[in-house]
């Protein structure tokens, strides 16, 4: 599994924090997508469609907990940042 480029790491961390979230709430949010990918590529070779969707699941709900961690602040600018990417990938 080829490894993300630094600069996706860079701007994945501008964007959320051009969206109004803070230092605390960006680098939990790479925290847990880095642990995602790692624990990801880890996977045989060839993961199958199950394995993936799993992990997605997994990654959508370790997310979703921490966002709820947070204060109301980084949460409603979570929230505006992924209504403005689902739109953004519609097609």
């Amino acid at each position: 599994m080829p490894n993300p480029s630094a600069t996706a790491g860079d701007e994945y961390r501008a964007s959320l924090t051009s969206a109004g979230l803070s230092p605390n709430a960006v680098q939990g949010i790479l925290n847990i997508s880095g642990e995602a990918y790692v624990k990801f590529s880890k996977q045989e070779d060839r993961p199958n469609f199950g394995d993936a969707i799993g992990a997605v699941n997994r990654f959508h709900s370790d997310l979703q907990s921490f966002i709820n961690t947070q204060p109301k602040k980084d949460q409603d600018a979570y929230g505006a940042w992924r209504d403005n990417e689902k739109n953004h990938y519609k097609c």
